[in-house]
């Protein structure tokens, strides 16, 4: 469709100058890519990317759910997110305390919004053994049984490698 309007801006008369401006209806956003589950180490980056078309041009919105999708938050660039209001989240050195968070977008223009399928994120902390110094039992091959003992800076070698293992 056109819209007609004068020079003048008011309704067009036989003697006025026209111009013709094509008119795009707008239309409501669609998710054409939802945010993936992603799985990290404790201190490492995930990263949730979206896509979405719409007229005009959608803008986004993360947010992040703590109770199973009861409720969501919007995010702001604050850490460990930034790119809260863009396609692709970043969760900059992950904590174990946000193993379980769902990341969602929504994207808006004037025609509306659309939300995104929801993405769980999954940290998973270091491994740490406690004491410093472990201490295995071994039966020796042959004759007679010995206890071997080995601390975390030692090396298992010969016979007796094949017996222990963390």
């Amino acid at each position: 469709p056109w819209q007609l309007t004068t020079t003048m801006g008011y309704a067009p008369r036989s003697v006025d100058f026209l111009t013709s401006t094509p008119v795009t209806a707008a239309t409501v956003p669609s998710v054409t890519t939802h945010p993936d589950n992603q799985t990290v180490t404790a201190g490492a980056t995930a990263t949730f990317t979206v896509a979405a078309n719409g007229s005009p041009t959608p803008t986004y919105q993360w947010q992040v759910s703590t109770n199973s999708g009861s409720s969501w938050t919007n995010l702001t660039d604050a850490p460990p997110y930034s790119g809260a209001t863009s396609a692709t989240l970043t969760v900059t050195s992950a904590t174990v305390s946000l193993t379980g968070a769902q990341y969602r977008v929504v994207a808006t223009n004037s025609a509306g919004s659309a939300t995104s399928g929801a993405a769980v994120l999954t940290v998973y902390g270091p491994v740490s053994v406690s004491p410093s110094s472990l201490r295995f039992g071994a039966v020796k091959a042959g004759a007679g049984s010995a206890i071997q003992s080995v601390t975390a800076a030692q090396t298992v070698t010969g016979a007796l490698a094949a017996a222990f293992s963390i």
